[in-house]
């Protein structure tokens, strides 16, 4: 009897994103030392500089996700976003601040 044909070759999965890593750190100091940006979404990070105290571990291009654990929204118009600058500028330390990246 003829043998039934091999099956087909399995394809390869295609690639998955890699799952967002959050990560929450505590800035005791009054400057934060990173500079925030709207882009119309959530705040990104977009420039670390060499004072800021948690340099090793923010990034430019995180994404601000939560302030003291409150979820700052997907979307800022330009004064919210302002307003939360401000917010961040005079809250108590430490601030805690989560980002996304």
């Amino acid at each position: 009897p003829p043998r039934p044909p091999p099956p087909p070759p399995l394809r390869p999965r295609a690639p998955r994103s890699p799952p967002e890593t959050i990560t929450t750190l505590a800035f005791a100091r009054a400057t934060l030392g990173f500079v925030l940006a709207n882009n119309g979404a959530r705040p990104i990070v977009s420039r670390v500089r060499d004072a800021c105290e948690h340099r090793d571990a923010l990034e430019v291009g995180d994404l601000l996700a939560a302030v003291n654990g409150r979820p700052v929204p997907a979307s800022l118009r330009e004064d919210d976003f302002n307003e939360l600058l401000c917010v961040m500028k005079t809250a108590p330390r430490p601030l805690r601040l989560t980002f996304a990246s």
